[in-house]
């Protein structure tokens, strides 16, 4: 008969190796709790995980309340909007400006191989015949847009990121993280050196980011100056809420209040659809020969 006791020592020592185990692995699910919450990243670490947030974003939606300054033509204030896929060619982008003279609005849909805007004025003495021959009015032109000009959204992130400070731009920068309530939940702001902002976008001025020909949504960035990005905003865990642009000072001294570019809808920002054929009219293509 076999005896009993080597198995009964065995079961405890496998009972203690397991005890022990799971003491361990409680310890170690603590520490990495603990290091979760240890704080926001510096500001190296906050940009680059942005920017590659930024960079390989497959959606997103971007608004922005843009001042007078901000602006051309004499528009006392704006709006700016633009969502979509960053891959294939479906998007929108909004765009509504106050001035003395009305209120100028402009709206644009890709899908697919078409591209659909309609504009408008508000405040002119004009009759619905004379919007109609002027291209305003609530009716959609249709355009087919090029092969190489598809991908409104995704051109307008290829601008904006050229624009910006590279990755690595920040290592190393003495900027603290500032504590910020986003809508009731913690987030953190980070100011970005104005050299090294101003750096970026001349170089990519230089490169010839700022040329003409570039579609609507690459175009639309023009509005904004990103050489005056000053601070980013990111949430806890890292996603990037919004990108500051400092007010630049006028003739009379005083300084323009600053520019916020809020970003939200990050891969889910859904599909935009065509409108109805009862509202769209045909022109020719976008480089006016039909």
């Amino acid at each position: 008969m076999i005896s009993s006791t080597p198995r009964t020592a065995a079961d405890r020592s496998a009972a203690g190796a397991l005890s022990r185990l799971g003491l361990g692995a409680l310890a170690v699910t603590a520490a990495l709790t603990l290091s979760a919450c240890g704080g926001p990243d510096s500001a190296g670490e906050a940009w680059d995980g942005a920017r590659e947030q930024l960079a390989e974003a497959e959606s997103f939606r971007l608004t922005a309340e843009l001042p007078e300054e901000a602006l051309q033509g004499g528009a006392a204030s704006g709006t700016l909007e633009a969502s979509g896929s960053t891959g294939e060619p479906n998007g929108q982008l909004t765009m509504r400006m106050k001035a003395d003279q009305g209120d100028f609005s402009m709206e644009v849909r890709e899908v697919g191989e078409k591209g659909y805007i309609r504009m408008d004025v508000d405040g002119e003495d004009l009759d619905q015949n004379a919007k109609a021959m002027m291209g305003l009015g609530d009716k959609w032109i249709a355009q087919d847009v090029p092969e190489d000009q598809r991908g409104m959204i995704g051109s307008l992130r290829e601008s904006m990121l050229a624009k910006l400070p590279d990755a690595g731009a920040l290592e190393g920068v003495d900027a603290e993280a500032q504590e910020v309530d986003r809508d009731g939940e913690k987030a953190y702001r980070y100011e970005i050196p104005q050299d090294i902002a101003e750096s970026a976008a001349q170089e990519a001025e230089t490169e010839g980011e700022d040329s003409d020909g570039l579609d609507q949504g690459a175009a639309a960035l023009n509005e904004l100056d990103m050489s005056l990005v000053h601070a980013f905003v990111v949430d806890g865990d890292g996603e990037l809420l919004a990108l500051e642009l400092r007010g630049e000072e006028g003739e009379d001294g005083e300084k323009a209040p600053a520019t916020e570019m809020t970003f939200s809808g990050w891969d889910s920002v859904e599909e935009v659809e065509a409108p109805a054929e009862d509202e769209v009219r045909e022109a020719p293509g976008i480089d006016g020969q039909g």
